[in-house]
């Protein structure tokens, strides 16, 4: 039901990931592997690839990782990353309020050079890749002020609220 019988609630801006998965599979004609971007510094890529990747497994998509340390990793070794992970999967998938904005300009260069389809998971990334999948922030906006309404109006309590998950 979406309740954390905690004292959490709140409104999720993570893509449907199985609409990502959908859509990822709908623009590469090609799709014979997947490489997940994301920085170990950033806990909710982590959660996003995780769950993207039970969604590739069942759908039998072979992944891979690609780990971009964003405060420290240098242009030269973003690029060399970036080339391998074109070299060795057909398409990549860069999180929704991914850490590695930094690096997102030298990725989709090389990934231009080397014919190789990126799909974001947020407006930022968005501009810079194939296909992005992200939510409204009206819609994001929207909820959370339904959420803040039922908690100091009516006085809900949040472990008995879910946590709102907006549509793609």
């Amino acid at each position: 039901d979406g309740t954390t019988n905690m004292n959490i609630t709140g409104v999720s801006s993570t893509p449907n990931m199985a609409d990502v998965l959908s859509m990822m599979i709908e623009v590469t004609p090609n799709l014979s592997s997947v490489g997940l971007l994301y920085s170990p510094e950033d806990p909710d890529s982590l959660y996003q690839n995780h769950i993207l990747e039970k969604y590739l497994d069942q759908a039998g998509i072979p992944w891979k990782e690609y780990s971009f340390y964003s405060s420290s990793m240098s242009t030269a070794a973003a690029r060399e990353l970036a080339q391998y992970a074109c070299l060795e999967c057909s398409v990549l998938y860069i999180p929704a309020e991914s850490s590695l904005k930094d690096k997102q300009d030298t990725i989709r260069n090389v990934a231009l050079e080397l014919n190789t389809p990126v799909v974001g998971g947020d407006e930022y990334i968005g501009d810079r890749t194939l296909v992005s999948m992200y939510n409204d922030p009206f819609d994001q906006g929207y909820n959370a002020a339904k959420t803040a309404y039922d908690l100091l109006v009516k006085g809900k309590k949040p472990q008995s609220m879910p946590i709102i998950n907006c549509s793609s």
